[in-house]
């Protein structure tokens, strides 16, 4: 798994660093990076970081959205966890970078919190992929996330779309 979760930061990356319509500052990539540091250093708990996270999705998507993947894969707390996938509603574009690490998310190995979330932020993308992702996700081994991702289907308007 965790060279999985590897090889998807690395693909992360890359999208984040595909030109962008309007390619960010070097001013925001030092401030993401900086937020990044600052988010590693304080406290894990969800009071401390979460101003952090939330400073990061106010950045320019294309330097958000992989600042966030690399906190995601470094983090082990699933609270943590799930409210950096709820970050990624803030930054728009990034689209490929999102359902990647998405993707990643929706995993079985990952808790229920964590893939509940990643449902509830596929739905907010607008993407067929990502209704791809979740048609897929109606045979899972676990019936709340059947549940979820039935009505994210449901939600995203492609109940009667075929895979």
């Amino acid at each position: 798994m965790k060279h999985c979760l590897g090889h998807v930061v690395g693909l992360l990356l890359l999208a984040g660093c595909a030109a962008p319509i309007a390619p960010p500052s070097p001013d925001a990539a030092r401030q993401a990076q900086r937020l990044e540091e600052e988010y590693r250093r304080a406290p894990a708990t969800l009071d401390d970081r979460l101003p952090t996270i939330y400073q990061i999705a106010a950045l320019p998507a294309a330097v958000a959205v992989p600042s966030l993947a690399r906190l995601f894969v470094a983090e082990s707390q699933t609270d943590l966890k799930a409210e950096i996938l709820s970050a990624l509603h803030d930054p728009d574009g990034e689209v490929d970078a999102k359902l990647s690490l998405l993707t990643v998310a929706i995993l079985p190995d990952q808790p229920f919190e964590v893939r509940r979330t990643a449902i509830e932020t596929m739905t907010g993308l607008a993407d067929p992929r990502a209704l791809n992702l979740l048609q897929g996700l109606v045979t899972d081994h676990d019936p709340l996330i059947r549940e979820a991702a039935m009505s994210a289907i449901t939600a995203f308007g492609g109940a009667d779309r075929p895979r």
